[in-house]
């Protein structure tokens, strides 16, 4: 008898993130538009950039988008970068949930579309998309701005510095 687990978070964030960042081909559609950071905290931001750029050793880009996304933006994103294009995207995406069910890693009615876009979009707290060269806070208000969208910032920041090395 096969044991089936849930697929692990952390896999499935890492397959949306490809597919956001259209490192599978991904649809040619622009990302949702980013509301740019409150003045009041855009400074703020900025010396947590400055600081990972200093400590990376890595220079700042002048041209990087940054902004926030609201949750529900992020979902319908995500559902619509799920639907395969072509064929070879969809035999791709066919061939990972296979995959997955056949390590056990999946239970058979499992739908690696289905679960990127409905269920774990709401896990992504940032990130920072290659293509646009976007650095995205996930989240709704920038009144409650916390040291958790502190954390996030600071890695994203890092991924989008290290891209122009």
């Amino acid at each position: 008898m096969t044991n089936h687990f849930p697929l692990p978070p952390f896999a499935l964030v890492v397959t949306l993130l490809l597919l956001l960042g259209g490192c599978s081909g991904g649809n040619d559609h622009p990302f949702p538009t980013l509301t740019p950071f409150p003045s009041e905290i855009a400074g703020r931001l900025h010396q947590i950039r400055d600081r990972v750029s200093q400590i990376r050793e890595l220079p700042v880009s002048p041209d990087i988008k940054e902004g926030m996304v609201s949750p529900e933006s992020l979902k319908q994103e995500a559902a619509q970068e799920a639907q395969p294009e072509t064929e070879e995207e969809k035999a791709n995406l066919q061939a990972f949930d296979v995959v997955l069910k056949m390590l056990g890693l999946a239970p058979p009615e499992f739908s690696l579309q289905q679960a990127a876009s409905e269920e774990y979009a709401g896990l992504i707290a940032g990130l920072y998309l290659p293509p646009s060269d976007s650095l995205v806070l996930v989240g709704g208000d920038s009144s409650q701005f916390d040291i958790h969208d502190e954390l996030v910032l600071a890695h994203e920041y890092t991924h989008s510095l290290q891209q122009r090395s």
